[in-house]
């Protein structure tokens, strides 16, 4: 009996009614390690050298953050329509959380950025019609992340050519949103089988793609952000979906937390490679590089529940600490935003004259200063303007209205038994 309600208590749905979590904090780190990811191929044009990759052999710290961002979505989104299911507010609250930060911040990039790094004159720069096409990531558009004679020493195939690399996921995001709101409509959003299979069928289109790969130059690969990466972003989105539509079933429990880790640990390329010159077969590390990311799809499959875990996660003396992430503010979207323009600003004018470690100290302390800014002056002014929800974060997945007080319990049973005998 004792062991059933602990079990219960560690529940998400637990988890989620006590409104004690670090979701906030963790957005935060995440978007800090997309900073400390991206400095490698803003340094090298290559993320060969970035740890993870090294690592891994299949993806990034950035690419780690990303997928983190998008299963703490897949649980918020569809939970704030569950609480509030109307179409129009639900738009507007997507919007009104993505617009505002995401216009200045490209205003930021083409009125500051691009003039102070172009090569070419100001009327060139500001007729050149690619100005335009950069402008189309503020509507959440795809386009292109590059700005007329702004680092044009590199090809666009290079990521250093770009002013801001971390726009792409924004209108992939948004599309998840419209997901769900495409479900909640449908009345499909509350039926557990129906995201299964919308999830599975996601994950195998994704290892497909994986497996023939684009060949360059078609229109598939032109498009491969939203052919590659919508797939498997929209498996870790609807993979965190499924644990608010199961959360009264998933218990989270160390030993999982550890067992899935130890699972990724087991996938990485280097792992493998290890083994391989332990085992006196070094010649079978070749064949091992070149086939399709099994790991990849392990880690994917694993993280929504890794990123629940340390969601939830209490550990009394990091209270404090994990608090005073958010105490003045989220800043977690404007470092995002922010991060690679500060980076590429810092980069282009030092060089290789800044240590690597002060080179990214320097861009996170930029990039902050820069966050703080846009949280207060553009996103908290226009969050303000939300319609006010009722019960938003404290209700649970079915929407049941709270129940009154015992004393007006008493009252309404006297009252129908009145009208009754009436």
């Amino acid at each position: 009996m004792l062991t059933s309600e602990l079990t219960a208590g560690n529940t998400i749905g637990a988890r989620l009614s006590s409104r004690e979590n670090n979701f906030d904090a963790l957005r935060l780190l995440a978007a800090f390690a997309v900073i400390f990811s991206h400095a490698y191929p803003i340094r090298d044009g290559a993320r060969e050298m970035e740890p993870y990759w090294w690592l891994s052999g299949y993806c990034t710290f950035g690419e780690i953050a990303v997928a983190i961002f998008f299963v703490v979505s897949g649980l918020l989104v569809a939970r704030s329509f569950v609480s509030d299911p109307n179409a129009w507010s639900f738009l507007r609250k997507r919007l009104l959380r993505i617009l505002p930060g995401l216009v200045v911040c490209v205003a930021f990039c083409i009125f500051i950025v691009g003039p102070l790094f172009t090569t070419g004159s100001m009327r060139a720069y500001f007729h050149d019609p690619d100005l335009l096409r950069f402008a189309r990531n503020a509507l959440l558009l795809p386009a292109r992340f590059d700005l007329p004679g702004v680092f044009e020493q590199y090809t666009l195939a290079d990521p250093r050519s770009a002013v801001n690399g971390s726009l792409w996921s924004l209108p992939l995001e948004f599309f998840m949103y419209l997901g769900v709101l495409a479900l909640g409509l449908t009345g499909l959003l509350k039926r557990k089988g129906c995201l299964v299979l919308l999830a599975g069928a996601l994950v195998v289109q994704w290892l497909i793609i994986e497996r023939i790969g684009f060949a360059p130059g078609t229109m598939l690969y032109r498009n491969r952000v939203w052919f590659e990466q919508l797939p498997h972003l929209g498996f870790l989105f609807f993979g965190g979906t499924l644990m608010l539509l199961f959360k009264d079933s998933i218990v989270l429990d160390w030993r999982w937390f550890a067992a899935c880790i130890a699972v990724i640990a087991l996938s990485w390329q280097s792992t493998f490679e290890g083994a391989l010159k332990l085992i006196g077969h070094p010649e079978l590390i070749r064949h091992v590089m070149t086939q399709p990311p099994h790991g990849y799809f392990i880690f994917s499959v694993c993280l929504p529940y890794l990123v629940m875990y340390l969601a939830f996660l209490r550990i009394p003396f990091l209270k404090p600490v994990l608090q005073s992430f958010t105490k003045w503010g989220d800043f977690s979207y404007g470092v995002y935003l922010y991060g690679f323009p500060v980076e590429q600003m810092l980069f282009r004018t030092w060089g290789d004259k800044l240590p690597f470690p002060v080179f990214i100290g320097l861009a996170c302390v930029g990039t902050l200063f820069l966050a703080v800014l846009s949280w207060h002056l553009v996103e908290k002014p226009f969050l303000k303007l939300k319609k006010r929800s009722t019960g938003g974060h404290g209700r649970e997945l079915d929407a049941t209205p709270p129940r009154p007080p015992a004393s007006l319990q008493r009252q309404y049973s006297v009252m129908r038994q009145v009208i009754f005998f009436v």
